[in-house]
C-alpha cells in the first residue's frame, strides 16, 4: 500500500528524527558510556554529558557544537537503525545499542511516532479537503454537484474517523520488540581468540626469519 511504503521511507528521514525521535533520545544516543547489565544502568559519559547540570560538555571543533545537532544525531541514529524488508510487505526495524532495554524503548517509540505523523498528516489533509469541499457546496446550486460533494465529505469525514480510532494507523506490529539477553556486538570472545591466533602466527614467523 502506498501509505505503507512512505512510512517507511518516512522513517530513515531526518525530518521524521527531528520532529519524534531528537528531543527522546539524543543523550542516550550520543553520550552513553557503558550499559552495566548486572544493575540495569545506563553510565552517561561525564565528559560529554553533565548530568547534574544537564548541560552538554563534550570538548569538539567547528563546525560541531556542545550538543549535537540534529544532523550529526540523525546520522549516529543511522548507524545503528536497520530497517530490512522481509517477505513483502513485512518489514523489520532492528536497534543496536549498549543497552538493549534502550533498544527496544526506541524501537516502540519509533512505531508509535509513525503511526502518529501519518496520523496526523491524513487527519490534517482530510481538514482541508472538508473545507474546501464545503466552500464549494456552498457556492453551488446545481443539486446534482451537491450530491457529489456530499459523498466526498462523507468520504473524508469517514478517512479521518479511521485515523483517530486506529493507534496503529499505517503499520502493525506482528512481533513486539524484546530486549536481547545475551550480548550481540562486539563478540569480545571472538575478537580475543583471533588476537592470539594472529600473535601466535606473528611470533612464528619472526622465530622462522631468524
Amino acid at each position: 500500500e502506498e501509505k505503507s511504503i512512505i512510512a517507511i521511507e518516512m522513517m530513515k528521514s531526518q525530518k521524521f528524527f527531528s520532529d519524534y525521535l531528537y528531543d527522546k533520545i539524543i543523550i542516550e544516543l550520543m553520550a552513553t558510556k557503558e550499559w552495566i547489565q548486572r544493575d540495569n544502568e545506563l553510565v552517561i559519559d561525564a565528559e560529554i554529558y553533565n548530568t547534574s547540570k544537564d548541560i552538554w560538555v563534550r570538548n569538539v571543533a567547528f563546525p560541531l557544537s556542545k550538543k549535537p545537532s540534529v544532523q550529526e544525531a540523525h546520522k549516529a541514529f543511522m548507524r545503528i537503525f536497520k530497517l530490512e524488508e522481509q517477505d513483502p510487505p513485512f518489514y523489520e526495524i532492528s536497534i543496536m545499542h549498549q543497552s538493549p532495554f534502550i533498544a527496544m524503548q526506541w524501537n516502540k517509540l519509533i512505531m508509535e511516532s509513525i503511526n502518529n505523523a501519518m496520523r496526523i498528516y491524513d487527519v490534517s489533509s482530510s481538514e482541508k479537503s472538508i473545507k474546501f469541499l464545503m466552500e464549494e457546496l456552498n457556492k453551488n446550486n446545481q443539486v446534482v454537484l451537491n450530491d457529489v460533494f456530499a459523498s466526498l465529505i462523507e468520504q473524508q469525514t469517514q478517512k479521518m474517523m479511521l485515523a483517530n480510532v486506529n493507534e496503529e494507523y499505517v503499520l502493525r506490529t506482528i512481533d513486539p520488540a524484546v530486549a536481547n539477553e545475551l550480548r550481540e556486538s562486539p563478540k569480545r570472545k571472538v575478537i580475543v581468540i583471533l588476537g592470539l591466533m594472529l600473535g601466535l602466527f606473528i611470533s612464528l614467523l619472526f622465530f622462522f626469519v631468524k
